[in-house]
């Protein structure tokens, strides 16, 4: 009896595993590996075959068919290489798809995902570093770009670096529609739409279907949970037809081009009939219609332009230590100057919500001997502050952010994006938040969240949105500053993010150093930017969103 009992237990126990081992794709999704044997592939480096004809050829494809049990294997539901032999190659081909795949590497172990049978999202270990030897490698910037596509295009390099560490499983989710490829990587998007190149002859488009491959290379790589769904015509034309909120916001001839030598420090401003308004050389400057240059303000001290609801101009006074705003006969009206009994140190750049209200930042930069606004604690603090239309000032942000700088409020009013700009400090913020917004135009402090941090380099400064929702952040250097900030690339330009944050897209100014942006123009299709004085246009697929005309 108790022989019979251990029988039983053990057939349990196997049959268990070998349930264990079945995939459970997500609804719509098929299993390319049944997570028990290598049935549905077979060994393939194309490479290996690509200058064979004939006899030989063919001799070569038996062969590395023979030669991949010996190299793939199948632990715990698991696809497993060392890093030898032919590539894992699907018996099936496909067109359009969306694919679910997971993988964990060793250091050193470099693969990718051949798509059509053409290489390839990239697997990297990002331990590596760049070289001069080959600038166009460069896997510490993350794994998932289409890293044969031709250097520096779209898709090239992954928009930002999701990869998690070594022995840890990641989490790809691509998506191919003709030749435009989307990426993310354990949930976060990498690549945004760009076209894969056909690497076997770039003259041509990429096969309409071919083998997904998993390649191997260097080290050991797992596999698992390798989930297909077909995408039907309707559906990819309606995907394709959406892509336009996460696609290039620069149209394919557009380009940066420089419009001043000087005078355009900060705050750019449109107005439709004045031109741009910018603050610069001690001024608010004018460049009007015609692109003629002029005083528009002399000695206004200021940073921070907008333009509110009803055309007035509201600025930033920073050397005032005021929010001001012009109004239509020409006067001037301070609409914040104290808090709290105490003078504001540097007001610096503002957003206005639906409702009328003003939130501005107030960091200090420089000297710091004059700053009079301090907490319970003795804490010196640099804060943002709403200003509501009746005129009652209130602080929401007060240590939540180490220096505010640049910050918009979304056009729904639900949230605040808030620059944190200590650059004259080693280790200092350079990071974007998010934070939500209540319907008093209170923040809700609990609700904050990275959106992205430039590290080593300087950080975020002015941003606007495009009528897409998408964030247009200026950031960056071009030369270092140690000890402040010690890149090893130049990072100055505008960083566009998606309306939920990730980084979609990268547009490098090249001058020290980008400070702010505003959309302008007869359609509001140009993207304004300063940057060390200088002026730069930029053309947009998509007008901006502003405040003032509608």
């Amino acid at each position: 009896m108790a022989r019979l009992l251990t029988v039983i237990c053990c057939l349990l126990l196997a049959h268990n595993a070998i349930r264990a081992a079945e995939p459970m794709p997500p609804a719509g999704f098929r299993a390319l590996f049944n997570g028990r044997d290598l049935n549905g592939w077979y060994g393939l480096n194309p490479h290996a075959v690509g200058k064979l004809e004939g006899e030989k050829r063919e001799a070569n494809l038996k062969q590395q068919r023979a030669d991949f049990p010996k190299h793939w294997t199948v632990e715990d539901g698991e696809l497993v290489n060392p890093g030898t032999g032919p590539y894992a190659t699907t018996d099936e081909e496909f067109g359009d798809i969306e694919l679910h795949i997971e993988y964990k590497t060793v250091p050193k172990a470099d693969s990718g995902i051949y798509l059509r049978g053409t290489p390839q999202v990239q697997i990297w270990d990002v331990d590596q570093l760049s070289t001069p030897k080959n600038p166009d490698r460069n896997p510490n910037r993350g794994s998932g770009g289409l890293f044969n596509n031709t250097p520096r295009t779209p898709g090239r390099d992954p928009l930002e670096l999701a990869d998690k560490p070594h022995f840890q499983w990641n989490s790809f989710r691509i998506r191919q529609i003709g030749a435009r490829t989307w990426v993310w990587l354990n949930d976060r998007l990498v690549v945004g739409g760009a076209p894969m190149e056909n690497y076997w002859d770039r003259s041509k488009p990429l096969p309409a279907k071919g083998p997904i491959m998993l390649q191997t290379h260097g080290g050991e790589i797992r596999w698992r949970n390798i989930y297909v769904r077909e995408i039907k015509p309707d559906e990819a034309k309606q995907i394709l037809s959406d892509a336009d909120a996460t696609s290039s916001v620069i149209p394919p001839d557009g380009k940066p081009v420089m419009l001043q030598e000087r005078g355009a420090g900060e705050g750019p401003a449109w107005h439709p009939e004045l031109g741009l308004l910018t603050s610069g050389d001690g001024h608010i400057m004018r460049r009007a219609l015609d692109g003629k240059v002029s005083v528009h303000l002399k000695g206004a001290g200021t940073n921070g332009l907008l333009f509110d609801r009803e055309g007035r101009l509201v600025m930033c006074e920073p050397v005032k230590r005021s929010v001001s705003r012009i109004e239509a006969n020409g006067t001037r009206t301070v609409l914040a100057d104290k808090f709290e009994g105490k003078a504001f140190n540097q007001p610096n750049d503002l957003t206005i919500d639906s409702q009328g209200r003003i939130y501005f930042s107030d960091p200090c930069y420089g000297d710091r001997s004059k700053m009079e606004l301090i907490d319970a604690q003795d804490r010196k603090v640099e804060g943002v502050y709403r200003i509501d239309p009746d005129g009652r000032i209130t602080r929401v942000i007060t240590h939540e952010v180490d220096r505010p700088n640049g910050l918009i409020v979304t056009p729904d009013d639900k949230y605040l994006f808030v620059a944190d700009n200590n650059n004259d400090t080693v280790g200092g913020a350079r990071k974007l938040w998010r934070f939500e917004l209540r319907s008093d135009g209170s923040v809700d402090y609990l609700s904050q969240r990275l959106v992205h941090d430039w590290k080593q380099t300087r950080g975020p400064d002015g941003m606007k949105l495009d009528s897409k929702g998408r964030l247009f952040v200026a950031a960056g250097l071009v030369a270092q500053n140690p000890p402040y900030e010690t890149q090893d690339k130049p990072t100055a330009g505008v960083y566009v993010f998606t309306a939920n944050g990730a980084l979609l897209e990268f547009i490098p100014i090249p001058r020290d150093e980008c400070t702010n942006v505003a959309f302008g123009g007869p359609d509001l299709k140009t993207l304004y930017v300063t940057a060390g004085g200088t002026l730069w246009s930029v053309p947009m697929r998509y007008p901006g969103r502003v405040v003032w005309p509608k």
